[in-house]
């Protein structure tokens, strides 16, 4: 069931992401990032907007969570206010934006 946007919804932030600018209503801004490592080597990741929707993925590497995670720490800062529905530009900035260059 989709309500309705106020006005409040309609107002967009936009940031620099490197070589991209990702601007997000702020209904859709991503507010937080977590991960949850599971034993005995899964890392599991929580998105959640502004909204309140929430998304989990799973992003396990066999037997190298705490790297993945430290990978997550690096690009969570780059992905704070983003627009979640821009998925791509989510994907691009996290496979081109240079932490496994």
């Amino acid at each position: 069931m989709s309500c309705p946007p106020s006005q409040s919804d309609n107002v967009t932030m936009t940031e620099d992401f490197g070589d991209l600018t990702v601007g997000a209503t702020r209904s859709r801004e991503i507010v937080r990032i977590e991960t949850f490592a599971v034993a005995p080597r899964w890392l599991f990741v929580r998105v959640e907007t502004r909204d309140g929707a929430v998304g989990w993925g799973e992003a396990s590497l066999e037997g190298h969570a705490e790297a993945v995670d430290g990978a997550f720490a690096s690009l969570r800062d780059r992905f704070i206010g983003a627009d979640a529905e821009r998925i791509e530009d989510v994907w691009q900035i996290a496979y081109r934006g240079g932490f496994y260059r």
